[in-house]
């Protein structure tokens, strides 16, 4: 009688639980203005940020701070504000008085940065578009503890000419739409318009036509292969393509996946240059099956387990690059490059174990499931997927995946030297 009597009361806690969730779902959420503004004068591309709000705030703070370069890369219209950074290195904005504000503008810096943990806030492009994206620029009234409860209305203004384009909307000179505080998008400002049809393509028209070529040719056939084996995405990703010079000598790429948008930005060095090497083709190729595997993934995992998602991603672009007949010599050089890489990995050098030691993982889970699966670590990835819901314990239900799938013992030892 008394386990009845327990498991009524967490019953009833569990449902007064989803309730209190559902009526937090029907509140009105508090709406932020975001405005962004472009401005071409020959050779100057401005770009200026407004935030306006319903209530007087004493400080804005911002949900995404990897770094702390606003400081120095925001202007403030006004003197009266500044952005500043709290004891935990967070950045804020709020008056130099600290007296309450309704009202801020700053103007930007819209050039491209490489953040170490976050996408870079602007990727121009060489033949004067852009990219942006919109989740380094959403701030919480007060604090972030409850970011969940704001929604943001996003404006972009721009030439009468400039198209605005996100996946869900386009639009000629100005262009308005709701997000809610997750990642955010990449929002495109330029001459292109987006093919009706098929895979959007925005890329940069500055590229070196053969390296455009082997993007539009190469990535159809990439998303029918992934498709084969995780079944077809339900809206075709938008890709992004884009390439701007450095003055500090710097150089290398960096892209990723945000929902449907997949994009790269090549920066520094010439592309002309670069593509004389001879990994060139092969690298970029492996980057772009990459990313297609992100998505796939719905970004489940947290950092904790991020060697799980970005470990299968590198395994599974191994994968793609061996079906087309990549020479076995590039592959055998990425596949040492990760065992060297993780062999000198230390607890705390995340990048190498999620990459590295996570893609080593990931080929024991595909040897493994090959001896029964032809598809191997695509197969696994299908039933995980299909157990997995929002709700569910990502990495317990990964766990019993593992385990129903090979055995107790082999899924043991595997997480055991895991990350």
């Amino acid at each position: 009688m008394q386990n009845r009597s327990i498991r009524l009361f967490v019953l009833l806690c569990c449902a007064l639980g989803v309730f209190a969730l559902y009526i937090y779902a029907q509140q009105p959420r508090e709406q932020i203005n975001v405005n962004m503004y472009r401005e071409q004068t020959g050779l100057s591309d401005r770009w200026w940020i407004q935030y306006q709000l319903a209530e007087p705030v004493t400080q804005l703070e911002f949900i995404r701070t990897p770094d702390q370069s606003r400081v120095t890369r925001w202007s403030p219209e006004s003197g009266e504000f500044m952005i500043a950074v709290a004891a935990n290195g967070d950045e804020y904005i709020q008056r130099v008085d600290q007296q309450p504000f309704q009202f801020v503008s700053f103007e930007l810096t819209p050039t491209y940065i490489y953040l170490e943990q976050d996408y870079a806030p602007f990727s121009p492009y060489s033949d004067g578009g852009m990219a942006w994206f919109s989740g380094r620029f959403k701030v919480c009234p007060e604090s972030c503890e409850f970011a969940g409860q704001f929604r943001f209305y996003f404006t972009m203004q721009s030439a009468s000419t400039d198209s605005i384009v996100i996946p869900t909307a386009s639009a000629t000179g100005d262009l308005s739409w709701y997000e809610s505080a997750d990642d955010g998008l990449m929002v495109y400002v330029g001459d292109q318009q987006p093919n009706q049809s098929g895979m959007p393509l925005l890329i940069d028209q500055g590229i070196p036509a053969a390296l455009q070529s082997e993007l539009r040719n190469s990535l159809e056939p990439m998303l029918d292969y992934f498709a084969a084996r995780l079944g077809a995405l339900e809206t075709a990703p938008m890709v992004f393509a884009s390439y701007s010079s450095t003055s500090n000598g710097r150089y290398g790429n960096q892209g990723g996946v945000i929902g449907n948008q997949l994009f790269v930005h090549w920066y520094g060095m010439a592309l002309e240059d670069r593509m004389i090497e001879p990994t060139f083709v092969n690298d970029t190729l492996w980057f772009f099956a990459h990313e297609v595997a992100h998505l796939y993934q719905r970004n489940l995992f947290d950092n904790d387990h991020a060697w799980i998602h970005e470990g299968s991603a590198e395994w599974m672009a191994y994968r793609y690059l061996e079906s087309i007949g990549v020479s076995t010599g590039y592959l055998e050089l990425r596949l040492a490059r990760a065992e060297k890489l993780c062999a000198q990995a230390n607890p705390d050098d995340r990048i190498r174990q999620d990459y590295a030691c996570g893609m080593l993982l990931a080929k024991r889970i595909d040897e493994a499931l090959l001896r029964e699966y032809p598809f191997g670590i695509y197969y696994f990835w299908q039933e995980f997927l299909a157990r997995s819901t929002a709700q569910s314990d990502q990495y317990t239900v990964f766990q019993e995946t593992l385990q129903q799938l090979t055995h107790q013992q082999f899924a043991s030892a595997l997480l055991r030297s895991a990350p």
